[in-house]
C-alpha cells in the first residue's frame, strides 16, 4: 500500500528529550563525527588503555574484536594483530610471547594515535594507495590528502605463494572490491611503487588468475600510478577517459589480425570521441595510444585469450 508524502510525515512523532539540534559534533555507535570528520570516541579509546593484558584466549578475542571495530582507523591491521589472532587457531598452545606483547602495544598505540579520517566527499575523486607482504595486504583510500578508510587483509595460504606482482595487483583488486559501495562510477588513482606489477601485467603469457583480477578492474575508472611519478607500461590495461560509455583498453600491436582490426575500428563509436579529446592518433584505420593500439571492445576476449593461450582461456572460463 502506498501513501501520500504529507500522510507519512503527519504520522511521524518524535520525543524532544531523545533529539538533540545544531549540534556541531555528535557521538554515535562507538565513533565522534563531526564536520572535521571521524574520529574514535575517547571513551572507547580510554577502555583500551586501561585494559589488563589479555591472559587467556577469552579476553585475546575480546581485545581483538574491540580494536577490529575501528581496523578502518588502523593501517595495516591485519599484518600487526597476526601474532595474536595466531593464538586463536585450534593447533596452537596459548603463550604470552614477545610477538604477542609487541602486537598488543602496537595496537594500543595505533588505536589511542587514530587519525581523524575525512567524510567521503562524492564530489572528489579517490587516491587508492595500496600494498602488499608476504602475509598481509594494505590499502588507503584517500581524498585531497586526507585517509578516509584504511583496509587490511591476512594472505591464506595459498595466497602467501603468489608471486610478488600478483600479490600486489590481489592487494589492488581486494581494496577496490572491499570499497566498491564508495569506488562505483567514481575516478579512482591507484598509487602503488612496486615495480615487480608491471612484470605480472605485461609479460607475453599472463595466467588466469591475473587476467581476473584485469577483467574485475575494467568494471571501474580506474589509472594506475608509480608514487615516484615514472611513466608506468601497465596504466594502459587500466585507464579510463570519462565520459567514455564502453571500457578503453590498449595492449601491445602485433601482426595479426591487422584487417579484422581495422574493420572493427571503424565501426567503434568510442574511436571519434577519443580522437575528439586528443587521446591517440589514427593510423592506418588504427588509433594508436603510446605506440599501443586500441582494441575495440567486441576484440578483447580474443586478444586476451591470445595473450595467456588457449589451455590458460579454457582455464579461465
Amino acid at each position: 500500500t502506498l501513501f501520500p508524502y504529507t500522510t507519512l510525515v503527519r504520522s511521524l512523532r518524535c520525543r524532544l528529550d531523545k533529539c538533540s539540534f545544531f549540534q556541531e559534533e555528535i557521538e554515535y555507535l562507538g565513533h565522534k563525527v563531526s564536520a572535521g570528520g571521524l574520529q574514535v570516541q575517547a571513551a572507547k579509546v580510554a577502555a583500551v588503555e586501561k585494559a589488563n593484558r589479555p591472559a587467556n584466549l577469552q579476553e585475546v578475542r575480546s581485545f581483538l574484536g574491540l580494536t577490529g571495530y575501528y581496523r578502518r582507523f588502523i593501517r595495516d591491521y591485519s599484518t600487526l594483530a597476526r601474532p595474536l589472532t595466531d593464538l586463536l587457531r585450534k593447533d596452537v598452545k596459548f603463550e604470552w610471547n614477545e610477538p604477542q606483547e609487541t602486537a598488543y602495544e602496537t595496537l594500543k598505540q595505533k588505536l589511542a594515535t587514530a587519525p581523524v579520517l575525512a567524510l567521503p566527499n562524492p564530489e572528489l575523486d579517490y587516491v587508492l594507495t595500496t600494498d602488499a607482504s608476504d602475509i598481509g595486504l594494505g590499502a588507503v583510500l584517500a581524498q585531497s590528502g586526507r585517509p578516509v578508510a584504511f583496509y587490511s587483509k591476512r594472505l591464506n595460504a595459498t595466497q602467501g605463494r603468489y608471486t610478488t606482482g600478483e600479490k600486489e595487483l590481489l592487494a589492488i583488486v581486494a581494496a577496490m572490491d572491499h570499497f566498491r559501495h564508495l569506488l562505483d562510477g567514481k575516478r579512482v588513482v591507484v598509487e602503488t611503487d612496486h615495480r615487480n606489477l608491471v612484470a605480472a601485467l605485461s609479460r607475453n603469457r599472463i595466467n588466469a588468475r591475473v587476467v581476473r583480477a584485469i577483467m574485475f578492474l575494467q568494471q571501474f575508472d580506474v589509472v594506475l600510478r608509480y608514487l615516484d611519478g615514472k611513466s608506468n607500461v601497465v596504466a594502459d590495461h587500466f585507464s579510463r577517459h570519462p565520459p567514455t560509455v564502453a571500457s578503453l583498453a590498449v595492449f601491445e600491436v602485433s601482426n595479426r589480425n591487422f584487417e579484422d582490426l581495422v574493420m572493427k575500428t571503424s565501426r567503434d563509436a568510442q574511436v571519434e570521441e577519443l580522437v575528439n579529446k586528443g587521446t591517440g592518433e589514427v593510423k592506418n584505420g588504427i588509433l594508436y595510444y603510446d605506440n599501443k593500439a586500441y582494441v575495440p571492445l567486441t576484440m578483447r576476449d580474443r586478444v586476451i585469450a591470445a595473450q595467456i593461450g588457449r589451455a590458460s582461456c579454457r582455464e579461465r572460463v
